[in-house]
């Protein structure tokens, strides 16, 4: 299909960039977490390696105690988890939304310079969602911002339990911690 309307051809060149940064963010994205499970991990088992051999001389009852405090560091690391998961999620989002938009009939009116009903209109060069953010603080009037509902990021999809178990992520820390838990347990009844 010939596009004659420069501002169209725009407009398709701004959500051809906003896919190219989205991307971009979800591979940054995906690293960092992979980095922070690397660090936590690091971290988690070189404390369970200094309270195993550096500390021998310690009573039995206080390295149990030591073992348990490890559980602290992979629950620390998943809070750091968490925060980056909520970015990856929304911009996953984003993306699903746009590839809808790019879907639906909609988008073939609009690539031809149509204007828009307001129920329909498609919010430009927004990778995170913040129009949605904007209009819904309450900070500017929601009748100043018309765009379609459908093609907003609403906050409420991202409860703290869909992000805290998420994947892979209740798995891989909630094993470190039940492994620091089970190792505590172990030094203070068996042996």
């Amino acid at each position: 299909m010939a596009i004659d309307n420069p501002q169209s051809s725009t407009n398709l060149t701004l959500l051809l960039k906003e896919l190219d940064i989205i991307q971009d963010t979800i591979k940054n994205l995906d690293d960092i977490i992979y980095k922070t499970k690397n660090f936590a991990f690091l971290a988690w088992g070189g404390s369970l390696y200094l309270f195993t051999e550096q500390f021998k001389e310690i009573d039995e009852t206080y390295r149990a105690l030591l073992y348990g405090l490890t559980a602290i560091i992979p629950l620390l690391f998943w809070v750091m988890d968490f925060r980056w998961r909520i970015h990856l999620l929304r911009s996953s989002k984003r993306e699903r939304i746009i590839s809808r938009f790019i879907n639906s009939p909609v988008f073939e009116l609009w690539q031809l310079g149509n204007n828009l009903p307001p129920d329909q209109s498609f919010p430009l060069y927004d990778p995170v969602g913040c129009i949605y953010f904007t209009k819904a603080s309450g900070k500017v009037d929601p009748e100043n911002v018309k765009f379609s509902e459908q093609y907003l990021i609403d906050n409420r999809n991202f409860g703290w339990l869909k992000v805290a178990f998420y994947k892979d992520a209740y798995i891989f820390y909630g094993t470190l911690v039940l492994m620091s838990l089970i190792l505590s347990t172990t030094y203070f009844f068996v042996l």
